[in-house]
């Protein structure tokens, strides 16, 4: 449906699921908001780490309920789960020995053998070699009387119960047990409710979680969508130097100097001064996309400088003196400039509206490349003759 046509916003739609799902005990529903744009998980990750599975689980079950709490943050879920059922077996050492004559090698043996099996030899059907193996039928059921039954070679050769010498219960233990930099660690998930951004959720939780007191050798750390944003904005930062050294390389071997590429460069700063004003006159929020419209303008906004300087030199080597090459100059290159400007505009602009709906994901960058450029260029055309 047509986001024109729809009676409810999807966000809402959301909510509206969340809260009739809520009630359903025993099992875990999610409900996400399809969103563009590459998945970064949850909009916060909470790492409780340490040695002691049981301490770290505690501490993550307090975690949770304090996120739980929070009123920006909802769909708060951890990834610790103990409801794998498992046979514990205690063998008694000392009456297995003494009275049978069985060691616990030999009932590790016993077990592997039943539940997982042991290669007994190897058979060839045609060209392709398969591998048999010894072990308990499929439809076994196992349960604390099944493997009490297991039946265990004593030294006298009889067979005896595993019954006879351990004590067998059942358990539900870990799914899985997951390791963060070879540490034990369980993760607590939330994200963020509709008007809240992941960074005001990571603020409030962090003030909230340093609050607590956890037990000796448990800590946490902050993931999810802050980390990743982080890791791609560490990312765009080298890109975008590499970038500025690139131009200037190039710039510097088109004019043959060392100073006049910097009064091109300049309009780098200039442009994120534009960006910053449509930020703030549009109410978009800093985000990836605006960081990759920085990005994107520091090879787009030198043009304007590359044509105002280049436009100067060849003045000042037709023999008019420097305020007189400024002026004819800044005069020529006036139309060619704003020309630019307007029809690079012009084709964000569909984008940046959204005229056709679906495209938010896309809204942060054509407002931060036009803001950016319409400030630039403007700009150039006084700042550049100044500084030349």
């Amino acid at each position: 449906v047509e986001a024109a046509d729809r009676d409810r916003h999807q966000s809402e739609i959301v909510r509206w699921f969340r809260d009739r799902v809520a009630g359903y005990a025993g099992v875990e529903i999610d409900v996400d908001e399809v969103k563009e744009g590459p998945s970064v998980g949850a909009a916060l990750a909470v790492r409780v780490k340490g040695e002691s599975m049981a301490g770290v689980a505690s501490a993550a079950r307090t975690v949770e309920h304090t996120l739980d709490a929070l009123d920006s943050a909802t769909d708060v879920r951890v990834d610790y789960d103990q409801t794998r059922p498992e046979v514990r077996v205690d063998l008694d050492r000392a009456r297995a020995a003494a009275r049978f004559g069985i060691s616990a090698d030999q009932v590790s043996r016993a077990l592997l053998t039943a539940f997982h099996g042991i290669e007994v030899g190897r058979m060839w059907i045609g060209d392709e070699r398969v591998d048999i193996r010894l072990r308990a039928p499929d439809e076994t059921p196992h349960t604390p009387d099944m493997v009490g039954a297991l039946p265990l070679r004593a030294d006298s050769g009889a067979l005896v119960p595993l019954g006879e010498s351990a004590k067998l219960r059942l358990e539900y233990g870990e799914n899985a047990i997951f390791r963060h930099d070879g540490e034990r660690t369980v993760t607590v998930r939330a994200d963020a409710i509709e008007g809240a951004s992941s960074v005001d959720l990571e603020r409030t939780a962090r003030d909230a979680l340093e609050a607590l007191t956890l037990p000796p050798g448990i800590r946490f750390e902050f993931g999810g969508e802050t980390e990743e944003r982080d890791r791609s904005y560490a990312s765009l930062w080298s890109a975008l130097k590499w970038g500025l050294l690139l131009i200037y390389v190039i710039i510097a071997v088109q004019f043959n100097s060392l100073l006049q590429p910097l009064i091109v460069i300049l309009a780098v700063p200039l442009s994120v001064v534009g960006v910053t004003l449509g930020l703030l006159l549009t109410g978009t929020p800093f985000s990836f996309m605006v960081f990759i419209g920085i990005v994107s303008l520091t090879g787009i906004v030198v043009n304007d400088g590359i044509v105002m300087v280049d436009a100067i030199n060849g003045k000042r080597e037709e023999g008019f003196g420097l305020r007189e090459a400024l002026v004819r100059a800044s005069g020529e290159r006036l139309r060619p400039v704003l020309l630019t400007t307007v029809t690079t505009i012009a084709g964000l602009l569909p984008l940046t509206l959204n005229v056709t709906d679906g495209g938010e994901f896309w809204v942060p960058l054509g407002v931060a490349i036009i803001s950016g450029l319409l400030v630039a260029s403007v700009l150039t055309l006084f700042v550049v003759p100044v500084l030349y």
